[in-house]
């Protein structure tokens, strides 16, 4: 679509249009240096999805927005992806914007996301910033829309208990937050704590933070188990606070990430006992070499005894995080155990083992490309994250 097409419609039809088409930064680009009617309207839509990925292009933006403070208002959605390979890209002093150091960078960061009050996603790069810095903005900026974040803190060996706590009270204040995700570890969180996420429906987080939460509403769960937190009692007291934060009558959507089989057996044998209505569960092995190697069935055949507890399961898995597999096929031993799953558990359609695929047809199980499993997931994925009508 070009400034021609758009030249003989009304400004508020040309608004809609932009409104609905899910390029339209791309398209607002392209108009907003075609001409003096185009650029009023399309400047809000330039800003509405920003995803800053140096340390340049932020200084480049906030110069902009610090000295335009209007222009934060339009910001739906900041992205600053997390990792320290974000802050290895050094300053350009040499360039036009006037910020041209690390505190004036800072203060224009902490002063522009006080405007942001129509922020709805925030993924933020704690290294941009000093850590005195990101804790003032965990501790003192509010966002009345914001529903999705990405959030850190400083350190990665020297967290402190007050650094947790500042981020638990981020969340606590914006009640409205319904997707958060939190890569950390999470080692020192205060068993006393308590956050409430009334909205939560999609969490991506350590399972220590699990217990932590109030929620009613959780629909779908990644989380990564680290040895030292996969112990049997651990893994059951998650589960039953996992139990609390859902409903039977929403499909529940579970992806846990472990490094041992029997860590894996654990919990699916306790997601089947405290969650027996969870329509998704995929398992993924990780942790370097094994990753790479078949997965020893013997070991994860307890899990067919757990896969009989489950009342809605459609699609289990029980997969490597790489495709690429080392050693000799598994399809004939590998039929015989997925055969038996679905023996015990008459609802899957379908599953992953090894990184193959088995899709029940007119019910034989079939061998098919690993991508047509995820095409399944994906689509039960989007039926749960439409809002339900009350």
């Amino acid at each position: 679509m070009d400034s021609g097409t758009l030249a003989g419609l009304p400004n508020e039809l040309i608004i809609q249009i932009l409104d609905s088409d899910p390029t339209s930064s791309q398209v607002a680009r392209s108009l907003a240096g075609s001409c003096r009617r185009f650029h009023a309207f399309a400047t809000p839509f330039l800003f509405r999805d920003v995803r800053l990925h140096s340390y340049d292009s932020a200084m480049m933006f906030f110069s902009v927005v610090f000295s335009q403070p209007s222009r934060a208002e339009y910001v739906r959605s900041l992205t600053m992806p997390l990792g320290r390979g974000f802050a290895q890209n050094t300053p350009d002093t040499n360039s036009s914007h006037f910020i041209n150091d690390r505190w004036g960078l800072n203060w224009a960061i902490s002063q522009s996301l006080k405007r942001m009050l129509n922020l709805e996603h925030l993924t933020f790069n704690y290294h941009i910033v000093d850590a005195v810095d990101y804790h003032n903005i965990l501790e003192r900026h509010t966002f009345p829309c914001l529903t999705s974040c990405e959030l850190d803190v400083p350190g990665r060996f020297n967290k402190t208990i007050h650094d947790y706590d500042l981020l638990a009270s981020f969340w606590a204040r914006h009640p409205t937050l319904t997707r958060v995700f939190c890569p950390d570890f999470m080692r020192v969180l205060r068993p006393s704590l308590r956050i409430s996420m009334p909205n939560l429906r999609y969490l991506e987080a350590s399972p220590n933070l699990v217990p932590l939460l109030d929620s009613c509403a959780l629909r779908e769960i990644h989380a990564v188990w680290y040895p030292w937190q996969a112990s049997a009692s651990h893994i059951e007291t998650v589960m039953l606070a996992m139990q609390s934060m859902t409903t039977n009558d929403i499909p529940f959507v579970a992806s846990h990430d472990f490094f041992n089989l029997d860590a894996c057996c654990a919990i699916v044998d306790s997601v089947s006992r405290n969650l027996p209505s969870t329509r998704v569960l995929r398992m993924r092995r990780i942790g370097q070499y094994n990753e790479l190697q078949p997965l020893d069935n013997t070991m994860i055949s307890p899990v067919t005894e757990y896969l009989s507890k489950f009342s809605d399961l459609m699609y289990f898995g029980i997969e490597n995080r790489y495709r690429v597999m080392l050693g000799r096929p598994t399809r004939s031993t590998d039929y015989k155990l997925v055969e038996a799953w679905g023996n015990a558990c008459p609802t899957l359609v379908a599953c992953c083992l090894n990184s193959l695929a088995w899709v029940k047809l007119e019910g034989e199980w079939n061998i098919a490309p690993l991508d047509r499993f995820y095409d399944l997931v994906d689509a039960m994925h989007m039926e749960i994250r439409t809002p339900v009508e009350t």
